[in-house]
């Protein structure tokens, strides 16, 4: 599920205002540092800040989509692998700590298989 992406009303309700300054002037200067410019400026690295979080979100989906797909792989594999090794031990610890009866079982086995003719 992709995350929500994130506006920012303070870089819209900004844009407006510095939009509708420039229309009265174009290099206001409000005394202490305050001018146009530094506005502008600080409006286009909230810009910037804004799109880098947003693509790091979309970033961050793609691994978390990424992540589910491999776990999802993981389970089938589980699934599928773990009836073959519970038989594959099985016949290892009977083989391992009764040699004899595995030995027993397996020509008995061929005793009682059918003729093929």
């Amino acid at each position: 599920m992709a995350r929500k992406k994130r506006s920012s009303v303070a870089l819209e309700k900004a844009q407006r205002r510095i939009a509708g300054m420039q229309s009265v002037t174009r290099a206001a200067d409000f005394g202490n540092g305050y001018t146009m410019e530094s506005y502008e400026a600080h409006i286009q690295t909230m810009q910037e800040k804004l799109m880098t979080y947003n693509r790091m979100l979309s970033m961050v989906d793609g691994a978390y989509n990424d992540m589910l797909m491999a776990e999802r792989k993981l389970m089938d594999f589980s699934t599928t692998c773990s009836p073959a090794l519970a038989s594959a031990t099985a016949k290892t610890a009977l083989n391992t700590k009764w040699p004899e009866a595995a030995a027993n079982l397996t020509a008995k086995s061929a005793l009682a298989a059918p003729l093929i003719l």
